[in-house]
């Protein structure tokens, strides 16, 4: 079974509201976007569609700030009751253009679910779906909406299923004078229902989907040192560098970011990781540079990624491929 409704936001002008929830399915109405705008329209179209005892939910327009602030923000404006769906529209220049978007919209979608108890589908058009890579996403069980404007349903990509298509952006629908999305969501209201539960809830049975993983219980306390990641780094080369394994990074600190949704392969700039039982690997604290060298090559030599190599030497920037004979390469 499918339900057809409409999503809208300000766009969609002064409109009779509850003339639209008789109208059609369902409604998903834009909330927030950033941390400083709330959507004119957001309440007014909530509270037709609970009038009406219609299916709905609401959305959040990412901007590509802080992730956290971000979730934050959507979750204190939202005014979601339990059962009402949340969506992360992930369109926007300020986020397609970061440097990792899908850590970006997991970390948002992972503090969603701490701060309200429920996980957000995440919207996208196809070709930001088949750019990037998003199996993280997929297996924290985000649901997927797809805008794909035209009469042939998209494929999931990474995704075994959607749960929303948006396949036009000229719906007329009774009571809103202005064009308006239509969509089609693959489950009735009982399904609906479930994808806006709060933890607690079952899971939908259809379409399939996996739980989120509980938190690993916090490690025995050991004496650690704290190391703040800067960009370039990664596990394993904080794992060089302090002579501590990948495993004992991630013992030491999954439970601290796991309201973050931890992952090995995800870590954010600015956290600050406990080294367990630390031992710097032995090394000088700058290399001289000899004729031949590059920043590749001392990079690789020490263990460390270009980036962080980059990072550690500001000095150079923009133009880090020229080095000279005798300048100072700073490598810790």
């Amino acid at each position: 079974m499918t339900l057809e409704g409409i999503d809208t936001s300000k766009w969609q002008g002064r409109a009779d509201w509850a003339g639209a929830a008789r109208a059609t399915g369902f409604a998903i109405a834009k909330a927030t976007q950033g941390t400083t705008e709330v959507d004119p329209n957001y309440l007014p179209a909530l509270a037709a569609f609970r009038a009406a005892g219609k299916p709905r939910g609401s959305y959040h327009y990412a901007d590509g700030g802080d992730p956290e602030a971000e979730a934050a923000f959507y979750v204190e404006h939202n005014a979601r009751a339990n059962g009402e769906i949340q969506v992360l529209d992930f369109e926007s220049v300020g986020v397609l253009q970061l440097a990792d978007p899908v850590g970006w919209a997991y970390m948002w979608c992972a503090e969603v679910n701490a701060l309200s108890g429920n996980l957000p589908l995440i919207y996208m058009n196809s070709d930001t779906l088949h750019r990037f890579g998003w199996e993280r996403l997929v297996a924290l069980n985000v649901g997927l909406w797809v805008a794909s404007w035209g009469d042939v349903k998209p494929d999931p990509g990474a995704w075994p299923f959607l749960i929303c298509w948006q396949h036009t952006d000229a719906e007329k629908l009774t009571g809103i004078p202005a064009n308006v999305d239509g969509d089609t969501f693959y489950g009735d209201a009982g399904v609906w229902q479930r994808y806006g539960s709060n933890r607690g809830a079952p899971v939908p049975p259809v379409p399939p989907a996996h739980p989120v993983p509980a938190p690993a219980p916090a490690p025995q306390p050991t004496h650690a040192t704290a190391y703040t990641v800067v960009a370039g780094d990664n596990l394993t080369t904080i794992g060089h560098r302090f002579g501590v394994s990948v495993a004992a990074l991630v013992a030491a600190n999954e439970h601290k970011y796991a309201s973050l949704g931890w992952h090995p392969d995800y870590i954010g700039v600015g956290w600050v990781l406990a080294i367990p039982g630390a031992h710097p690997a032995p090394a000088p604290a700058h290399v001289t540079v000899k004729a031949g060298d590059n920043l590749s090559a001392i990079a690789a030599a020490h263990g460390l990624t270009l980036a962080r190599i980059e990072a550690l030497n500001p000095q150079f920037a923009p133009n880090f491929d020229h080095i000279e004979p005798g300048d100072q390469v700073r490598i810790a």
